[in-house]
């Protein structure tokens, strides 16, 4: 898989898990991107898969939400939160 391919992937689950954790829509994402310490605009190059995000964010998701590196690079859902998997699209377990 090519580094652009992948790079949407790693996008594509961070957004699927944001939402899942209820930050929903550009107002969940700035909200989101708050709790975080980035700007929106930083977020929203990460879901776009137009940057991978920093080792720095992936500690901070992990410590705050439980969301692993395992699931942002690989798709692995074994490590995440019982309940945040269950609103998880089920997408996020193909990939």
């Amino acid at each position: 898989m090519d580094d652009s391919r992948h790079k949407q992937l790693v996008g594509d689950r961070l957004r699927q898990a944001r939402e899942a954790l209820g930050h929903t829509g550009r107002g969940g994402q700035a909200q989101f991107a708050r709790l975080l310490g980035i700007s929106r605009d930083k977020l929203n190059s990460y879901e776009r898969g137009r940057a991978y995000p920093s080792a720095l964010i992936i500690q901070q998701l992990w410590r705050e939400y439980r969301i692993s590196a395992d699931f942002l690079f690989s798709g692995e859902i074994a490590s995440l939160p019982h309940g945040l998997v269950g609103r998880l699209p089920s997408a996020a377990e193909e990939n």
